[in-house]
């Protein structure tokens, strides 16, 4: 009876299996298997227990044969034991995965409402389907837009390309006069061939872009029928919810590649405006090339303005005593006593972080004074450098500066002589390292501020970010004396066509000057904001210490100048003292621990809004700390990080739209200013803070008192 009761389980359990949709097709076919053969085995143990149980009542009589019999039977009872033991272990995985399977079947009850909630979406996405085409009509307008503007500029180019034809007709008959004009002409000519390469180029990114639409158009139809697709197997089996995963998924990248498409379509706006820009630049050269048709120059000459001309600026006559020997905190206070004798009263704040701006001019190569005009922007650098010992060069900047050659002159191919401007000059009497066979009078020894007056009337990026790009590049070359090393800082300067002419006078082996612009060479720019001016990038800031200049103290008109005369400076500041007293940071500095937390409190204040800044920042502020006076007495550190804020962190958030992770941020830089005691910066930031009228982050600068007039 126990092997009938045993049967009965199995069979039991064979059922409930079979009605478990869920096992796969393998499981489910060995469970059938093992199942059939346990049955087998258990009807013919029966079946043979059953006849040798009658088989022992007929020889009933016999009582050895039923002994014999017995012991029989009893080894086969053992053995089905053993048997059963053997697949108890087998009951009891089976009974685990009917336990599984029941809650597959509540996983089944969930998937069934979360397929009504995909259901749901899928109508979603059909609409937003709809808005999608919407976006494809407008695309195919901007298309034919596109394509009738790349009509009107191949036209121009072929008006273009017979101007040029014809002053190539015009050269040809008088070329005995103008055989370098001519050269000039197919150097432009290939510069237009450029432009149609580039216009070419401009084609095959719209018919790149058309293609794309026509790609997405494919792929909106494709999903389209997915849709329709999914939306009957929904209906036959909402379980089956992966084909919705995968098409959000690509709806997702769709939306994507559209984002794209519409970004890189500005970009080919903007591209395009910049070809028409340059077409009108060349129309201009042609015009002048037109012009100066027929002029001569010695070559001899050809450089004489950029080699010959003596800069003014470094004049040795400006300080004709020699070298000034003395430290760096009494030549300050000469500076200040200076400043205050001609009635310049700026707070010691704003002098000191001047000083420490220009220490590490090797790092943060521009030092820039910004504000309200009016407020002595122009006059500090200015009067710093007399005093100091410093031959200065003020540079205006001009509205429509858009290249380098603005600042450093440039080669005219028509009168075959360079162009030099005064910081050209400059800059070849003060690179220490080329230039020597030149019979130049070098001025390497000393040191030039380079002031550009009102540096953001034009984009600082067109006229300075390449030059300024190879400033900050002097920070990586560890041995200058290195001609190799040092070539990845030089700045190149164009100067034209070999020559032999040239070659004999010894300045022209090359078609190019490379200078090397030292630490000896300061540069400081102004500017003035107001809605004329452009305000700068985050390249500019990163590389740059920014003063900003608050309204001016109301007492400065009271206080009264004690000295009647000021004492000039006679003597000029040799670049080998300046050395001494520039100091690099070590980890073993006192205040160290205290400035690396603090720089990552304010960048994690700034990564809240996306603005944080790279290792570059952070090793110039600490530059800064490491070269502020009187650094080591335990308590101004605080003061020059402080100013690190005011000039590096705060011109980074304006701009930003005032919200919830804006607050945050300026909550964090707000507590550690306050950490710092700088109660000036403090009251400033939190009037900016509150100030919520142009719905963004406003930074007007700090208005610094002059109570203490002690040097």
């Amino acid at each position: 009876m126990s092997f009938h009761v045993f049967t009965q389980i199995m069979m039991a359990n064979t059922v409930q299996s079979i009605e478990i949709p869920f096992l796969p097709t393998s499981i489910w076919g060995l469970m059938t298997g093992l199942s059939l053969i346990l049955v087998l085995l258990a009807c013919g143990m029966y079946a043979w227990y059953h006849k040798r149980f009658k088989t022992a009542l007929k020889d009933s009589k016999d009582v050895a044969d039923l002994a014999a019999e017995k012991e029989i039977l009893e080894a086969d009872i053992k053995q089905c034991r053993d048997w059963w033991d053997k697949n108890k272990e087998e009951l009891q995985r089976l009974e685990a995965e009917r336990q599984q399977q029941e809650l597959l079947r509540q996983e089944l009850v969930n998937l069934q409402t979360k397929a009504a909630q995909e259901q749901q979406k899928v109508d979603d996405l059909s609409k937003e389907s709809t808005s999608l085409q919407n976006i494809i009509s407008t695309l195919a307008q901007d298309r034919d837009r596109i394509t009738n503007e790349i009509t009107d500029g191949k036209a121009l180019l072929e008006r273009i390309q017979n101007q040029i034809k014809e002053v190539q007709n015009e050269a040809e008959s008088k070329q005995h006069v103008l055989r370098d004009v001519i050269l000039r002409y197919e150097e432009e000519k290939k510069k237009f061939d450029n432009l149609l390469q580039n216009i070419a180029q401009y084609e095959i990114k719209h018919q790149s872009l058309f293609g794309e639409i026509s790609a997405i158009e494919e792929k909106l139809n494709t999903k389209r029928n997915e849709l329709e697709q999914i939306s009957e197997k929904l209906a036959r089996a909402k379980a089956d919810i992966i084909p919705l995963e995968e098409l959000i998924a690509e709806k997702d990248r769709v939306r994507i590649d559209r984002d794209n498409l519409f970004k890189e379509k500005r970009e080919l706006e903007e591209e395009k405006g910049k070809l028409k820009g340059d077409i009108e630049s060349f129309k201009k050269k042609l015009e002048i090339l037109k012009e100066e048709v027929g002029t001569d120059v010695d070559a001899a000459s050809r450089y004489a303005d950029l080699f010959d001309v003596e800069p003014k600026c470094l004049d040795a006559g400006v300080f004709p005593g020699g070298k000034r020997e003395e430290d760096e905190n009494s030549t300050l206070r000469n500076v200040w006593q200076s400043l205050q004798n001609q009635g310049l009263y700026f707070p010691k704040r704003t002098l000191w972080a001047f000083h420490t701006s220009l220490k590490i001019n090797g790092i943060n190569p521009l030092t820039v004074l910004a504000g309200v005009s009016g407020t002595g922007k122009t006059r500090l650098p200015i009067e710093y450098a007399k005093t100091m010992g410093m031959h200065s060069l003020v540079i205006s900047i001009q509205p429509r500066w858009d290249s380098p050659h603005d600042l450093f002159g440039f080669y005219n191919y028509m009168e075959h002589k360079y162009k030099a401007t005064e910081l050209a000059r400059s800059l070849i009497r003060m690179d220490t390292y080329n230039f020597k066979d030149d019979g130049i009078d070098k001025r390497s020894e000393r040191i030039l501020l380079v002031l550009l007056d009102e540096m953001n009337l034009a984009r600082i990026e067109y006229y300075f970010s390449e030059f300024l790009s190879k400033l900050e590049l002097r920070w990586v070359v560890k041995n200058e004396k290195d001609a190799t090393e040092r070539n990845v800082a030089e700045f190149v300067l164009e100067a034209g066509p070999r020559s032999s002419a040239g070659k004999e006078k010894g300045k022209n082996e090359k078609s190019e000057f490379r200078l090397w612009v030292g630490r000896n060479v300061i540069f400081v720019g102004t500017m003035n904001e107001d809605e004329s001016t452009q305000t700068l990038s985050d390249k500019v800031l990163d590389r740059a210490n920014v003063l900003r200049f608050g309204k001016p103290p109301n007492n400065r008109g009271m206080i009264q100048n004690t000295t009647t005369r000021n004492q000039t400076q006679d003597k000029f500041l040799p670049f080998d003292v300046w050395q001494k007293w520039i100091k690099r940071h070590s980890s073993n500095d006192s205040w160290m621990n205290d400035v690396n937390k603090w720089i990552i409190q304010v960048n994690d204040a700034l990564e809240k809004v996306g603005r944080p800044f790279g290792h570059r920042v952070q090793q110039a502020m600490r530059e800064y700390v490491a070269n502020y006076p009187s650094v080591d007495d335990g308590r101004t550190h605080k003061i020059a990080f402080a100013d690190q804020i005011e000039q590096k962190i705060i011109p980074k958030l304006r701009g930003i739209d005032i919200g919830s992770c804006l607050s945050e941020s300026l909550d964090i830089v707000h507590r550690l200013i306050d950490e710092l005691r700088d109660e000036e910066l403090s009251r400033a930031f939190s009037q900016s803070m509150e100030d919520r009228s142009m719905g963004t982050f406003v930074w007007r600068g700090v208005t610094r008192s002059l109570d203490d007039m002690r040097v």
